[in-house]
């Protein structure tokens, strides 16, 4: 097969093709991961060859945070990190945040990129969505005391100790800021509730200012029906914002920041979904983890109820929307 130099050439091809369950599922039903885990992939900002991803395998109890180089399709592990609750983010000055998720508790912990520093940058608990300024050196995320009122959006500057409140319940935005990104040109892109709306915004705002100012992208319940986020990034060039949405509205979406224009790129459906997403630095592809889910079935070939879940990493060509599935396995 030939290919362009300037294409990485992952080892496995899969059909992008998304098919309903094929058999009706019993009353109850429940869902259950298969072994092993490929979760939460992000691509190093300043190399598109790179990306990181979350390593889980339950029955091993190994939780890792890994480093992957596509060209030669060497694995790095950076850190044993425990279960990691959302995505990690890499910065550009080379430092990787992400939740660390025990019982009852995410703390952010920080740690280069070549596994040295490892850091538990919060004190208190319950803190998610961090995500790295443009130059790399300031975080932003995240925090409630107890998973609900009050929210509170965050930011440290790697060399200070206090973090700074930028928004916090009762405000305009009531710090409820989720699933947050940061561009090169350091713009936030939330999912965001304006003027405390029921409605969440996909919004932006520029971080350069005094104080948050949101401008608004899409009012999301007026776009999908019971819009459900579970991946949100900026394309390398601000124009557009890649999103993960969930049933019944399901799909990978293409969204103009100028225009409001929304494009459905991938459908989902009962088998196949995407949920973490991030788009490659030279705008050439997106990388995300993507859910197939399967039914159990007996002896007799009926489904036992159990729904199984796999995640795995693929690459998705923005220009053919083809899905290159990344052979991680041990």
């Amino acid at each position: 097969m030939a290919c362009r130099k300037d294409k990485p050439v992952p080892p496995v091809l899969e059909s992008s093709d998304c098919k309903p369950f094929a058999k009706n599922l019993p009353f109850q039903t429940y869902f259950t991961i298969d072994r092993p885990q490929f979760k939460a992939p992000h691509f190093n900002p300043n190399n598109s060859n790179e990306f990181i991803y979350h390593f889980r395998d339950y029955e091993q109890n190994l939780f890792q945070l890994i480093k992957y180089n596509i060209q030669t399709q060497q694995k790095t592990l950076i850190t044993e990190s425990g279960k990691i609750g959302g995505q990690p983010k890499w910065g550009s000055s080379g430092w990787i945040a992400y939740t660390h998720t025990p019982a009852y508790s995410e703390h952010i912990f920080i740690v280069k990129d070549n596994g040295d520093s490892l850091t538990q940058f919060t004190d208190n608990v319950h803190n998610l969505y961090p995500v790295w300024n443009e130059t790399g050196d300031e975080l932003y995320w995240a925090y409630s005391p107890n998973l609900g009122i009050p929210y509170y959006f965050l930011s440290q500057n790697l060399n200070t100790l206090i973090p700074d409140t930028l928004s916090e319940s009762g405000d305009v935005y009531n710090g409820y800021l989720r699933y947050n990104a940061i561009s090169f040109n350091n713009k936030l892109l939330s999912l965001v509730h304006i003027n405390n709306s029921n409605s969440p915004y996909l919004a932006t705002a520029s971080l350069d200012e005094e104080s948050l100012s949101f401008t608004s992208i899409v009012n999301m319940n007026q776009a999908f029906d019971y819009p459900s986020v579970s991946g949100l990034c900026w394309s390398n060039n601000e124009e557009y914002v890649y999103v993960s949405i969930g049933y019944p509205d399901g799909g990978l979406y293409k969204i103009g920041v100028n225009n409001s224009n929304v494009e459905l790129l991938i459908p989902f459906c009962d088998t196949k979904r995407y949920e973490s997403i991030s788009a490659s630095p030279d705008g050439k592809y997106l990388i995300g983890e993507r859910v197939d889910s399967h039914l159990e079935l007996d002896n007799d070939s009926n489904p036992t109820g159990a729904i199984i879940e796999n995640s795995s990493i693929y690459l998705i060509d923005l220009n053919t929307l083809e899905e290159t599935k990344i052979n991680l396995e041990p």
